[in-house]
C-alpha cells in the first residue's frame, strides 16, 4: 500500500471519543499520523472527517464548515453530562406537548444565538479540555458566544422526548442546544441520541464505516476511501509549475512569484496553490484586506 495522504469520511460509532476513532484508522491503514475535524462526542454517531497525514493541517479549514444534526431529547430529567450518560441531577414535570407549541420554542433558537460551551465539551480552558475539569468536580461556565443556527425542524414527538434535524454553524454544542429548549418548553431536558448526517459537503450516505475501511485495506481498494487534499479545499484554486512551487515550499511570497495572477484574488480572500496536474496541494495563502500577502498553511512537497 503507498503513501496515504487525505481525508477520510468515518460513521462513527457510539461509544468511542473522536480521538480512539482516529487511532483505529491509524491502527487501520498502518500510518504515522492522523487528526479529525470537528470533534463528535462519544455516546454520537455520524460524520467524523479523519485527516491522514499531511491532511491534517487542513483541520482549521474543515473545523470551521456548517454541521446537520439529527438529535433526540428526553424531557423530565436534566443529567450531569447534559446527555445520557450522566447522572440525574434535576427532574421536573413535563408539560403536554403539541407540534405547534414545540415549533414556536424551536423557532427561537433559529438565526444568531448566544450560547456557553457545555462544562462536559471538549472546548479548553487554559489549555486543557472542559471535561477534565468537570471529571473533577469543577464545573467550569465559559462565557455566552454567538453561535448561528441556519435550520431548525420538528422531526417527531411522543409526551417526553423530541426529535430535531438542526443545522448549525461551527461552535454549536447541541447537548446544551437540547437543555436550553427543555428549559423554554418549561421543563428540563437532556441529549439522548445524536447523529451528525452531513459536515460541509460530507454527506452521512458517503462515509464509511470502521468495519467497512478494514475490509477495504485487506481487499487493496482503500484508496476509494481517501479524499485528495485538493478536493477538499473549498476556495480558488492558482496552479502553478514545479519551479514556482520550490519557491513556495521555501516561503517566497507568493505575490513576488505570481504576478499579474495575484491581482485577480480578492482582499481578504484565501485561496489554495496547486500543481499543474491539479492533484497536488502545496499550500494555503491569504491576501489581506490592505493587499499584504501571508502563507497560512505550507504543505510538504
Amino acid at each position: 500500500m503507498g503513501e496515504i495522504e487525505g481525508v477520510i469520511n468515518i460513521n462513527k460509532p457510539p461509544g468511542i471519543s473522536s480521538r480512539e476513532t482516529g487511532e483505529k484508522v491509524k491502527e487501520i491503514l498502518k500510518v504515522k499520523k492522523v487528526g479529525h475535524a470537528g470533534t463528535l462526542d462519544p455516546m454520537a454517531r455520524g460524520v467524523l472527517l479523519i485527516l491522514v497525514g499531511n491532511a491534517s493541517k487542513l483541520s482549521q479549514f474543515l473545523t470551521a464548515l456548517d454541521k446537520v444534526y439529527l438529535f433526540r431529547m428526553k424531557l423530565g430529567e436534566r443529567r450531569l453530562t447534559g446527555d445520557a450518560t450522566g447522572e440525574v441531577i434535576e427532574r421536573k414535570p413535563v408539560p403536554e406537548l403539541s407540534r405547534e407549541r414545540i415549533e414556536e420554542v424551536l423557532q427561537k433558537f433559529r438565526g444568531e444565538i448566544l450560547q456557553s460551551p457545555h462544562p462536559f465539551s471538549a472546548v479548553k480552558y487554559r489549555g486543557r479540555p472542559l471535561y477534565k475539569y468537570a471529571r473533577e468536580g469543577n464545573l467550569i461556565k465559559l462565557e455566552p458566544r454567538k453561535v448561528y443556527i441556519r435550520e431548525i425542524e420538528l422531526v417527531d414527538f411522543t409526551e417526553d422526548e423530541i426529535a430535531v434535524k438542526v443545522t448549525t454553524s461551527s461552535g454549536v454544542y447541541i447537548r446544551t442546544l437540547a437543555e436550553e429548549i427543555g428549559r423554554e418548553l418549561g421543563s428540563v431536558a437532556y441529549l439522548s441520541y445524536l447523529n451528525r448526517l452531513r459536515v460541509g459537503r460530507f454527506q452521512l450516505e458517503d462515509s464509511v464505516t470502521l468495519e467497512a475501511l478494514e475490509e477495504s485495506v485487506k481487499r487493496g481498494d482503500v484508496f476509494k476511501h481517501i479524499i485528495p487534499m485538493v478536493e477538499v479545499i473549498d476556495m480558488r484554486k492558482i496552479k502553478v509549475n514545479r519551479q514556482v512551487a520550490s519557491l513556495v515550499l521555501r516561503g517566497v511570497p507568493i505575490s513576488q512569484i505570481l504576478g499579474a495572477r495575484f491581482e485577480i484574488i480578492e482582499p481578504g480572500e484565501k485561496f489554495a496553490i496547486i500543481s499543474e496536474n491539479g492533484k497536488k496541494l502545496y499550500a494555503i495563502a491569504e491576501k489581506g484586506r490592505n493587499g499584504t500577502f501571508r502563507y497560512v498553511r505550507v504543505f510538504t512537497g
